[in-house]
């Protein structure tokens, strides 16, 4: 046989045998699950020999043990997630033994996650795993004086709220929940669908403020309905909303020179489509349909927002709310207070949402207590 590489042949053979005898009493030990007993009986050898063999098998790396430390091999399947560009961090957990289970462990991954951003506020896609999250976010609040859940009327949160209240009752906790629904019917040959809109946004805040006063939970979720009750919000579109990974529209609306009033948060539609108008007279139109759902007469407070959609500039919503408070100036009606903004936005969407409550003395107390949160601050 002639020489490989200058090594002589009758030194390569035998000692690639012998790593071929290494590797198999290696994975006859390790990867069957043989005793050294048993392999050496198997090859007419001792049991010392075959536990030598063993030992350089791993000198000559023909055997690599490797030891995963507790959460190094997902922090090593995140750490490949993020270098393929498909997400930039994240909590990765293990399947439970049923679907319950893993909610709860994907729930505890979400409050980890919190933790590691170093915030409060942490966006979940809709889904069966947001009750429990919600259910773990109640527990976490729970100080011993109960929690009051406030919830969007929309088919999610509503399938949301009622598991975490279903959870919530059978752990015990004192729970109270205040539904918001301000959405007026616009048309009045539709649905009344009264979907709850950014209105809820000004709600948190005067709960919340009641609670700071030390109100027990009955009255605060009392506090919380009542003005629930005294609110009214309607969306008009003039533009869909875009998808967020291809930008295409979800509807036609933009197409047709048309807005749209009453189109509901993510333009599920349900409204009238008619001619734009200006600020001025789609104000006039609108603001109209709210006083008239509140009752509004001359000598009444009133709160208003103007929530843009998504894709409404800063100056754009300003001439809004101007015009508004100059209609509800001409009812005679006194704006107290008042918040403009992008405050519950629908990927890019063209419109605004308009809000009037009917204010009193408690409400503008409530509402001129500070706040510090990451979504809002009020001095």
């Amino acid at each position: 046989m002639e020489p490989i590489s200058g090594v002589r042949s009758d030194f390569v053979e035998p000692r690639l045998e012998k790593q071929k005898k290494l590797a198999y009493v290696a994975r006859r030990y390790y990867l069957d699950d043989q005793k050294q007993s048993d392999i050496a009986r198997e090859l007419g050898v001792s049991r010392p020999l075959v536990s030598r063999m063993l030992s350089e098998a791993r000198e000559l790396g023909i055997v690599e043990i490797t030891v995963h430390e507790p959460g190094a091999q997902s922090a090593g399947l995140m750490n490949r997630l993020r270098l393929s560009g498909a997400i930039q961090g994240g909590v990765l957990v293990e399947d439970g033994e049923d679907n319950d289970a893993t909610n709860r462990l994907l729930s505890q991954g979400a409050v980890e996650l919190l933790g590691q951003l170093g915030t409060r506020r942490l966006g979940v896609g809709w889904g069966y795993l947001i009750g429990q999250l919600v259910f773990d976010a109640m527990k976490l609040a729970d100080k011993g004086h109960g929690v009051l859940l406030l919830t969007l009327n929309y088919a999610g949160d509503q399938l949301a709220g009622k598991q975490a209240m279903k959870l919530a009752k059978k752990a015990g906790l004192n729970v109270r929940q205040v539904v918001t629904g301000e959405e007026i019917q616009y048309d009045p040959n539709g649905e009344d669908n009264r979907r709850g809109l950014a209105g809820a946004v000004a709600l948190y805040h005067i709960a919340a403020a009641a609670a700071r006063e030390g109100r027990s939970l009955d009255e605060v979720a009392a506090i919380a309905q009542r003005y629930a009750d005294c609110m009214a919000s309607v969306t008009v579109k003039s533009t869909d909303a875009t998808h967020p990974q291809n930008g295409m529209s979800f509807g036609d609306l933009g197409e047709t020179g048309l807005m749209e009033i009453g189109a509901g948060q993510h333009g599920e539609g349900g409204g009238i489509r008619v001619p734009m108008m200006s600020s001025r007279d789609t104000v006039a139109t609108v603001a109209d349909a709210l006083c008239r759902k509140l009752e509004l007469k001359a000598g009444d407070r009133a709160f208003v927002m103007i929530n843009g959609c998504g894709a409404t500039t800063m100056m754009e919503m300003l001439v809004l709310f101007k015009d508004t408070v100059e209609f509800l100036k001409g009812k005679g009606v006194e704006v107290v207070a008042s918040m403009v903004g992008e405050i519950l936005t629908v990927q890019e969407a063209g419109g605004f949402q308009m809000d009037i409550a009917k204010w009193d003395e408690e409400f503008i107390r409530l509402w001129n207590t500070p706040c510090h949160t990451p979504a809002y601050s009020k001095e």
